[in-house]
């Protein structure tokens, strides 16, 4: 196995890895951001206040139970749930999102983003 081999085996290793982490979204590190409705990546899709990004979840969500609830629009309920569609990557967004935001460092980053720093002369 030549060197070109080995590394398209190094490279294919690393994106399973990185597809199987399942990093759909993240924080972004704005110091405008409040520290309680931070600003969110999801990956591919767009930027969200987490409050925003909740509710827009919740909305699709009960869109979806009343479409379930009509009975006709099962191949729309299946293509919404498809893992390649928005609606998955914005629910795992906020499932990284809030095992990030448990972490400790995240929440003395958030204890000190809450207190007034003065600024710097």
């Amino acid at each position: 196995m030549d060197s070109k081999d080995k590394l398209k085996d190094i490279l294919r290793s690393l994106i399973k890895e990185v597809v199987s982490e399942g990093d759909k979204g993240n924080l972004l590190n704005n110091r405008a951001s409040d520290p309680k409705n931070p600003d969110i990546h999801v990956s591919g899709v767009a930027v969200y206040k987490k409050d925003s990004l909740e509710a827009n979840v919740i909305r699709k969500f009960e869109d979806l139970i009343e479409r379930a609830k009509r009975g006709n629009d099962w191949e729309f309920i299946e293509a919404m749930l498809n893992p390649k569609a928005i609606l998955p990557h914005m629910v795992g967004a906020l499932a990284d999102v809030q095992r990030e935001l448990k972490t400790p460092v995240m929440k003395r980053k958030i204890t000190l983003m809450g207190k007034k720093v003065p600024p710097t002369v």
